[in-house]
């Protein structure tokens, strides 16, 4: 058993950001991740918002910038997924999947969302042929992908994989949820196609490719891909709490002793700015409360 006076749960923008500013008021805590240091920001073609970058930056050119930030401030980042939290006997208890159980006072919760997947897909076939995010996919090439969905998330992977595919985008509606720069990029590039009001039917796995079904206003067709993309928007993650902490967590929160930060907080307003302002206004406020206890 290990205690922490804080635990965090996420290291992207928002859980770095918690973790930068606890170190500088040297209060004791740990961070786990699941995956990788970052989380999704390393998917994005380019981040033109964020402060500091007038030229813009790529999503793993930032998330080399994070590592090196966390290893300058000597924080390390426990790679492990965490199984199940629970609140019992005023402590936080954490097990992951090192078997270890940790207890904390406070607990951070900074895990971002998780994808939607579509009703009419089933997985049991497609396994290495349909995907979420593009951590196995920045090195693929030549290559017929299709993309599910026409949100920021959707035209930011069709501009990444076009650099080296061929890219259709598939629009159930004929509303584009994507910021007006992105869709100009999409419009602009050969390498991608645009389909709306079109919904997809079927899949179906042949030898190396995927035939899928899409029906259009027009008529029913077949294309045949190497590669589904489903990027139909995202929910928070938080499938780690049990049914008491679930059942608990508005109390918590209200009491100062749970504290949300990042997409996990906000899902509608997925920015790295928000992200880690978030984190660092998180990390002062329990700075304020721990600070108190003495």
């Amino acid at each position: 058993m290990i205690e922490k006076k804080i635990i965090v749960i996420g290291a992207g923008p928002a859980g770095i950001s918690v973790a930068l500013q606890l170190k500088r008021y040297g209060i004791d805590f740990v961070v786990f991740e699941k995956n990788r240091i970052g989380g999704l920001i390393k998917n994005a073609n380019l981040i033109e918002n964020y402060p500091g970058f007038p030229e813009g930056i790529n999503g793993v050119e930032f998330v080399k910038l994070l590592k090196e930030q966390l290893e300058i401030n000597n924080i390390i980042v426990k790679i492990l997924e965490v199984n199940e939290v629970d609140f019992i006997n005023n402590k936080f208890s954490v097990k992951t999947t090192d078997n270890e159980l940790y207890l904390s006072d406070y607990l951070v919760i900074a895990t971002g969302t998780k994808p939607k997947v579509p009703f009419q897909i089933e997985m049991n076939d497609l396994n290495g042929f349909v995907f979420f995010d593009l951590e196995n996919l920045k090195n693929m090439k030549n290559k017929e992908v299709l993309i599910l969905g026409a949100g920021d998330i959707a035209f930011d992977y069709a501009l990444t994989l076009s650099e080296l595919n061929k890219v259709i985008i598939l629009n159930r509606s004929n509303k584009i949820k994507a910021i007006p720069p992105l869709i100009n990029l999409v419009n602009k590039n050969k390498n991608i196609k645009y389909f709306e009001k079109t919904l997809l039917k079927n899949i179906v796995r042949k030898n190396n490719k995927l035939i899928v079904e899409i029906k259009t206003v027009e008529k029913i067709e077949n294309l045949i891909i190497d590669v589904l993309l489903i990027a139909i928007g995202r929910e928070v993650q938080m499938d780690f709490l049990n049914e008491r902490l679930l059942r608990d967590k508005d109390d918590l929160i209200i009491k100062k002793r749970l504290f949300m930060c990042g997409d996990v907080k906000n899902p509608d307003f997925k920015q790295v700015s928000i992200a880690s302002g978030d984190g660092t206004r998180v990390a002062m406020e329990l700075s304020n409360i721990i600070r108190g206890e003495k």
